[in-house]
């Protein structure tokens, strides 16, 4: 049997995906025929796949050997079977012969990396600051950063980005960039393409857009762009075009990763969280139905898809600690929450402390 869209839509959380996310999971999903009395999984174990019931009976078995039938399709179980955690606390035994959809987890949270980071420009589920078509831009105004007076490389070190960057790596950044000469209306990235490089306006001014052509955002010398494709490791999620002629300076993945983002990104483990003194808050930006199979104890749940939205209301003061439960997307937060000037860590192995 062959995996197709409607399939997959299907199931949770898949039904909540643009057509070309389902799309794209279809090609890192496939289907498994078991025969009655053979394991899909064993409780304890790591699994890198998500597995759905289509046909047949399943039997879930806890620690204490408790079991939960499950059969599909007249009681469809439409969430994992070995739920959202990447260690399974159930063991699957099938009842009799079953049918299964089995999703790669990597494609999962890549796939759901680059929607919700989507989310967080478009507003498509939420309200995102937008500039009106009307809005007066700097070079309509006659004067201002357009003009070439910007010294952007200055404008790029006063960013939180490059707060912990060490001088050596600045020095080697900056002779790593690349000059790109532009026109206007010159397309630089285009929604849904996979990501290369990080891009830094010098002069010139561009304009940010979804996929209607609705401008979301100005962008002048100075700032940056394409840098949550390259850290969630997801496709463009937005174009961005050149308002006039100008230069821009791009720097390729690896230089970027390694030696601009991996420095600006921290992580902690359990035990060094404890030793870290201040207000800390941890951050749970997976899907709320995600945190319903585990979640760490007192952690705020801030959907990544949520997170530009509600920075505003983020207290600059307390440490924010992102779980790592949620993959990449963990990764993109804590890039989104250093940028915007929080004191920002990543929890290891923070599936050790979900309160189910």
């Amino acid at each position: 049997m062959n995996v197709t869209p409607q399939l997959l839509s299907a199931f949770i959380p898949f039904e909540t995906l643009s057509a070309a996310d389902v799309d794209r999971l279809v090609e890192a999903s496939s289907t498994l025929k078991l025969a009655k009395g053979a394991f899909v999984f064993k409780r304890g174990k790591s699994l890198d796949q998500l597995y759905y019931l289509i046909k047949g009976e399943i039997d879930l078995v806890d620690s204490q050997f408790k079991s939960l039938s499950l059969s599909a399709p007249a009681k469809a179980y439409l969430e994992p079977l070995n739920g959202w955690d990447m260690i399974s606390s159930v063991s699957a035994v099938v009842k009799s012969d079953a049918l299964l959809l089995v999703v790669e987890r990597a494609a999962f949270d890549s796939v759901l990396a680059w929607s919700e980071t989507c989310k967080t420009f478009t507003g498509k589920s939420e309200e995102a600051p937008t500039v009106k078509d009307d809005t007066v831009l700097p070079e309509q105004q006659g004067a201002g950063p357009f003009d070439g007076d910007t010294d952007w490389m200055m404008s790029l070190l006063q960013s939180p980005l490059f707060y912990r960057v060490p001088a050596a790596n600045i020095q080697q950044l900056f002779s790593l960039f690349d000059i790109q000469n532009v026109q206007a209306d010159e397309i630089i990235i285009r929604e849904n393409e996979r990501g290369d490089y990080f891009y830094v306006i010098e002069r010139g001014g561009a304009i940010v857009m979804d996929k209607q052509q609705q401008i979301l955002a100005a962008l002048q010398p100075g700032q940056y762009f394409g840098e949550e494709a390259l850290v969630g490791q997801t496709t463009r999620n937005a174009t961005v075009k050149m308002l006039t002629p100008g230069r821009l300076m791009r720097l390729n993945k690896d230089s970027f990763l390694e030696l601009l983002q991996s420095p600006s990104q921290r992580f902690v483990n359990i035990a060094q969280l404890a030793m870290i003194s201040g207000d800390k808050c941890i951050l749970d930006v997976r899907l709320p139905l995600e945190r319903r199979h585990g979640s760490v104890g007192d952690s705020a749940s801030l959907p990544l898809g949520s997170l530009r939205k509600q920075m505003p209301l983020l207290d600059q003061s307390r440490i924010y600690v992102v779980a790592d439960d949620a993959g990449q997307r963990a990764s993109v937060a804590a890039q989104l929450l250093t940028q915007a000037g929080f004191d920002t860590y990543i929890l290891k192995d923070s599936q050790l402390l979900h309160a189910h």
